[in-house]
């Protein structure tokens, strides 16, 4: 015997569909396309699709209320994709970050182990990016509370501006010559005398 072979699909699920797509040539109008979808439609749900249609199998639900809810279904699901997407990324970003700051952490204590109380703050100063160390100098004459350093950290930054951060210095007493700028500068130049480290470079 030559055996038949017919296609057999899972029980449909709530997200399963079948889609049917009509792809329109170059030549067709919009009536020519809007009659295929309706002879398609209405073949799918007058005549069905394959064998044993008189047993319940190929016929399909075509019309366009059904389709609009699928549309929004589909849509939704992207939604609610996207939305999970964007959680797990934002979740990913904070446990790369937070895993950054114990590292960065871990590093700093390995580094001050040791050192006497100035030379950790000047080992903290050191471990600054350029970025974080500017906004040090820059907020110099803030109030602590409003995030501005310590006597002790102002210590420090003089020391660092003196020895290893003195390019920076050079640059930043170029610009202070107005403003809160200028008040950072004269801050600096005057800490410098009173720790007893002399005149500014």
């Amino acid at each position: 015997p030559v055996p038949v072979f017919f296609p057999a699909f899972r029980e449909q699920g709530e997200n399963d569909y079948f889609t049917f797509a009509v792809m329109p040539l170059r030549r067709a109008n919009e009536f020519l396309l809007k009659f295929a979808i309706e002879s398609l439609r209405t073949g799918l749900e007058v005549f069905g699709v394959g064998a044993k249609t008189n047993a319940g199998y190929g016929w399909f639900d075509a019309s366009v209320e059904f389709n609009q809810q699928i549309v929004r279904c589909i849509d939704n699901q992207r939604r609610l994709r996207d939305e999970q997407a964007r959680i797990a990324a934002e979740t990913a970003m904070q446990q790369a970050e937070a895993k950054a700051r114990a590292e960065a952490k871990a590093a700093l204590t390995a580094a001050l182990e040791g050192l006497t109380p100035e030379q950790q703050e000047d080992k903290k100063i050191e471990m600054l990016t350029d970025q974080q160390f500017d906004a040090k100098v820059r907020g110099f004459c803030k109030d602590i509370k409003k995030g501005g350093p310590t006597d002790v950290e102002k210590q420090a930054i003089v020391r660092a501006l003196r020895g290893p951060r003195i390019n920076y210095w050079q640059t930043f007493k170029t610009k202070a010559t107005k403003g809160d700028l200028a008040t950072v500068d004269q801050a600096i130049r005057q800490l410098s005398k009173t720790i007893n480290l002399g005149k500014m470079p």
